[in-house]
């Protein structure tokens, strides 16, 4: 590879030269014989390090080593990227961390801009260490100090300035007051092994004795300006509940939730200390839970991990001593000391040519509590490894490729080509000694502006949100209220009302594993709760599979609102991470619906779409071939019209709907394969329909072909279950493995033991197929060589009925002759289009259509 490398840099410019090359045996290929892209491996960039320039200074040897410490490799080269080995800020953070303890200066944009061991080399400096700590604050008078004490006074420790998302959280905490306060957030922490809750309490209350945030409160002054006073001897708030006793699982999980949700429900009130309390739950002699909720103003996500590792290293009789905690006054002393006017500049340059704010939420902030609500995207791991690969060959980190896909979407909702939305910064400063292991609030919100034109590509509006942003990187400890006013904005109220936020925390927000000094009390899970102020905020959390949760206020945004913004956002990234050199104007983010009424070309008319109800219609992008029919079924009282046989739309459904329960009992699913061995008759509609309620794509068998095709068609699709009839039952192949379903024989549905299941109502049915799943599988003829499978998706058998329907219009008093075997792909509008549209299907005598068909009565 090294050698194919060099000779590619010999003939190609340096833009051209792959990013990564990847030997295979052989190129993957889909059933049809062509190129499988989608099967292509993502390449390992980690496995290619060693091949770059070695270090020539002692300098670049350290930045070597200190790269290769950070992004967890073997080795880096001096021209190696940061950005295209998987850096990004958390990454970046750390690195400085590393640098400043080897005597190294660096900044954060200074990691950004010189990427490379060989241009950080030419920007590092020797770090100094004559430092003189003082302190850039307004120091509290005796008189003052009284003056805050009020009505509930503290013993206080030392009093110290807010923080900038600590004036934030402060300001709302007056205005909304305790009770409509969104920032409680909470942390449920499941621990494993023989818990002590003395021990435990003991620990938490070492733990809260240790961090000063965790002791602070939050009070103004007698002319008006918040401070923070950290208080000492106070004792943690601790409750605990044991409901061993209760012997129904069901009963102890919702009692556990009431006691979360009853934690939750108690507001905080900022000038009241400790801001955080803790309740133990216990299920029995091994598993217990700790409910751990507090006020977003006194920790941030990154507090977490290291919560967890020092309150079970704190546990048991007699604990080692921890390090001492770096003081929370040195990152508060570093940001007072920072360059206020030079960022004020700097978001004024940024800012400039801003004329209102981004506004995504046109209905007003209702009277009353945030009604949190959410709605959750996964990305699959192939697309989420594409989407880390364009970000790496692109040198931008996964977070500005995230920010990039929102900013359009937000974008393309307003009509605007200048958005504005927030993103939150971990506002950790290296140069901070020892503030990777401080608990406390140091992050930071702050305006993200994308400008962007149709004639974009992708990658290039991503490269330049990058640079744009990377330029603020040294003046993200300024307060958003002090930006608004830098850019004469104070008046405009918010800037914007959507949030981005990428939580790549070292360790997640709570690391699996984490023990006490024994082993045997260990955390083997956690999750997290919180609710944000503004009325949309984008959660991002990163690994195999990218998650995306849209945290939203339900009495602002409605489920299904957020729902199709989360379909589009998926576009955009689906879009990023197929083709970076697309443009902007190229991005299709209307749904079929939408689509169906509009005419790029000018024609005139309206195509319609599927009948539905008018709660459906709203719901889903793109219809799964099911749901408009079984909404047609509900509320037709026609027949869906068969040979010999008459079922009104209700008793087709219902019999689909049956066997669909038998076939997901066997394993039936999204992108799985039931093959149909039934002749066309009535059970043959109940049969495709059964298969798709299920979840699964149809794979059509004609019984008249030779066993050995039908043995090939199995085997190659991957098949294992099969729908029959009990007359043609004999009539299949003989496979190994093969489970046989009975389409007329409504047998019991069992589970793998072989004893009776639950019955499962239709609504019951685990995990519907999407739009782009597969529908149906049909083999072609064969006539060059062997069959080759051609799988189509529920989109563009959607597509197709929805063009069908706008040519041709059906009506429910209309008749459709469905002649065409299951075998061949023109079945499928024969099939569907009249189920969708209220119509009946007619299907020709099994034994050909050379005879006039059988009408239903």
């Amino acid at each position: 590879m090294a050698t194919l490398r060099t000779h590619a840099t010999e003939y190609l410019p340096d833009y051209m030269v792959p990013a990564a090359f990847v030997p295979l045996d052989r190129l993957p290929v889909t059933p049809s014989g062509k190129l499988d892209a989608a099967a292509l491996p993502v390449p390992d960039l980690t496995r290619l390090l060693s091949a770059g320039r070695a270090p020539g200074t002692a300098r670049e040897q350290l930045l070597c080593d200190l790269y290769a410490r950070a992004l967890k490799v073997p080795s880096v080269g001096v021209d190696d990227d940061f950005f295209a080995l998987g850096g990004d800020s958390i990454v970046a953070v750390q690195l400085l961390i590393l640098a400043r303890r080897a005597g190294l200066e660096l900044t954060p944009r200074d990691v950004f801009r010189h990427r490379t061991v060989a241009e950080l080399a030419t920007v590092a400096r020797t770090g100094r260490t004559d430092l003189v700590e003082e302190t850039p604050w307004h120091t509290l008078s005796s008189d003052e100090l009284a003056a805050v004490q009020g009505n509930f006074p503290v013993t206080v420790e030392e009093a110290l300035p807010l923080g900038p998302l600590q004036e934030g959280f402060f300001f709302h905490a007056l205005v909304d007051g305790p009770e409509l306060d969104a920032y409680v957030v909470q942390q449920v922490v499941e621990l494993s092994g023989p818990v002590d809750g003395t021990l435990l309490r003991e620990a938490a209350q070492r733990l809260v004795d240790r961090h000063a945030p965790l002791r602070a409160c939050f009070r103004r002054t007698p002319d008006g300006r918040p401070v923070q006073l950290i208080a000492t001897g106070l004792e943690l708030p601790w409750r605990e509940v044991d409901l061993a006793a209760e012997g129904d699982p069901m009963a102890r999980r919702t009692l556990a939730e009431a006691v979360a949700a009853e934690e939750r429900a108690r507001r905080f009130d900022l000038a009241h200390p400790p801001l955080i309390r803790c309740a133990l739950i216990r299920f029995g002699e091994d598993r217990s839970r700790l409910v751990l909720t507090f006020h977003h103003i006194v920790a941030d996500g990154w507090s977490l991990p290291v919560l967890h590792r020092e309150l079970l290293a704190l546990y048991g009789e007699n604990p080692t001593p921890l390090p001492d905690v770096a003081p929370y006054r040195g990152y508060l002393r570093r940001i007072a000391g920072a360059d206020r006017e030079a960022a004020r500049e700097a978001w004024r340059i940024a800012l400039a040519g801003v004329d209102e704010p981004t506004r995504l939420v046109e209905a007003p902030a209702p009277a009353g509590p945030v009604e949190a609500a959410q709605v959750r995207v996964e990305m699959t791991e192939r697309v989420t490894s594409r989407l880390a690969a364009r970000a790496r060959e692109r040198g931008v980190t996964l977070g500005t490729l995230v920010q990039g896909a929102w900013g359009l979407l937000v974008g393309r909702m307003t009509g605007r080509e200048d958005v504005l939305f927030g993103t939150t910064v971990a506002g950790r400063d290296a140069a901070v000694d020892g503030i990777e292991s401080m608990i406390g609030l140091f992050i930071n919100t702050l305006p993200t502006r994308l400008r962007w034109a149709p004639g974009d590509t992708l990658g290039a509006l991503l490269d330049r949100l990058q640079e744009e942003q990377s330029a603020l990187l040294d003046h993200q400890h300024l307060g958003l209220a002090d930006i608004q006013r830098a850019t004469g904005h104070a008046g405009d109220g918010e800037l914007f009302d959507t949030l981005v936020v990428f939580e790549n925390y070292p360790g997640g927000e709570g690391a699996l594993g984490i023990t006490d000094p024994t082993g045997t009390v260990a955390v083997a899970g956690h999750a997290f709760h919180d609710a944000v102020h503004y009325p949309l905020a984008l959660v991002v959390k990163p690994g195999r599979r990218l998650d995306l949760r849209l945290k939203h206020h339900a009495r602002r945004l409605d489920a299904d609102a957020v729902q199709s913004l989360a379909d589009r956002l998926t576009r955009i990234l689906h879009a990023l991470a197929d083709d970076p050199g697309a443009r902007v104007a190229d991005l299709d983010l209307l749904t079929p619906e939408e689509l169906a009424t509009a005419h790029p070309a000018g024609r005139r008319g309206r195509l319609r779409p599927p009948r539905l109800p008018p709660r459906s219609r709203n719901r889903s992008p793109v219809r799964r071939m099911p749901r408009p029919w079984s909404s047609t079924a509900r509320r037709s009282r026609g027949s869906g019209g068969l040979a010999r046989t008459t079922l009104t739309y209700a008793e087709l459904d219902a019999r689909a709907a049956e066997l669909a329960t038998r076939l997901q009992a066997r394993g039936a699913g999204r992108e799985r394969f039931v093959a149909v061995a039934v002749p066309r008759s009535a059970e043959l509609m109940v049969a495709l329909l059964g298969v798709l309620k299920s979840g699964a794509a149809y794979l059509p068998l004609d019984l008249d072909y030779p066993a050995e095709r039908l043995a090939y068609m199995l085997a190659d699709s991957g098949a294992t279950i099969v729908v029959t009839t009990e007359r043609d039952a004999h009539r299949l192949p003989s496979v190994e493995g093969l489970d046989v379903v009975q389409v007329d024989a409504a047998s019991p549905v069992t589970d793998p033991e072989g004893e009776p299941a639950p019955a499962v109502r239709p609504a019951q049915l685990p995990r519907p197929a999407r739009p782009d799943d597969p529908a149906y599988l049909i083999y072609t003829s064969g006539s060059t060589g062997r069959p080759k499978g051609v799988v189509v998706t529920h989109r563009a058998i959607g597509n197709r009925l929805t063009w069908m329907q706008g040519a041709y219009e059906l009506t429910p008093d209309d008749r459709v002759l469905q002649k065409t075997p299951s075998s061949f792909d023109v079945s499928v509008w024969e099939f569907f289009w009249a189920l969708r549209e209220g119509a009946a299907v007619v299907l020709a005598a099994p034994t050909g259509t050379a005879t006039p068909p059988v009408w239903p009565a």
